[in-house]
């Protein structure tokens, strides 16, 4: 809390004090994403994303940015694949952003197999911010994978000594 008074070049000081309380903040927020999983697979749409915040110095948080990302280096802007860094808003959960998702539309349609990041970056009310850093990287995989039985032959015979194998495929990344 701040409290001021005035006083002139004669010593006289004014009635009123003018005062102002705020909260000293320095520290930067922290985010995290929750879904999907760092180093996890979703083969289910639509995918929203989610994740949770946080402000050690009590500012609250009042913004978080994130980035989606393909492996190939192309971000999602929201409703197509850009060459360049396109930040989205993460929207608030019950009002504030201690939790927060992003509906991400249609971004992952046409793309199973394929990898992806997400970076996230949190603001507090006092503009600290804690930096874009990577928070989870995942795969969309909707392919199933195959298999087959090699030995013993359909309508075979095995005999003692045969051991029965076969081939599986799931294609990268999946």
């Amino acid at each position: 809390q701040v409290r001021a008074r005035a006083r002139d070049i004669l010593g006289n000081y004014g009635v009123v004090y003018a005062t102002k309380t705020f909260l000293y903040d320095t520290g930067a927020p922290v985010s995290t994403v929750t879904y999907p999983s760092n180093g996890g697979a979703v083969n289910t749409l639509p995918i929203t994303l989610a994740g949770t915040s946080s402000d050690p110095g009590n500012s609250l948080v009042s913004q978080v940015r994130l980035y989606l990302r393909r492996d190939d280096g192309w971000y999602w802007d929201s409703s197509n694949w850009v060459p360049g860094e396109e930040w989205l808003p993460a929207n608030p959960v019950g009002g504030n952003l201690d939790n927060w998702t992003k509906d991400t539309g249609n971004a992952f349609a046409g793309q199973d197999g394929v990898r992806f990041h997400v970076w996230t970056n949190a603001r507090d009310n006092a503009l600290n911010q804690e930096g874009y850093q990577k928070r989870a990287t995942f795969v969309y995989d909707v392919t199933r994978p195959t298999c087959s039985v090699a030995y013993p032959y359909d309508n075979g015979y095995v005999s003692a000594a045969g051991k029965p194998y076969g081939n599986a495929y799931d294609p990268p990344n999946g």
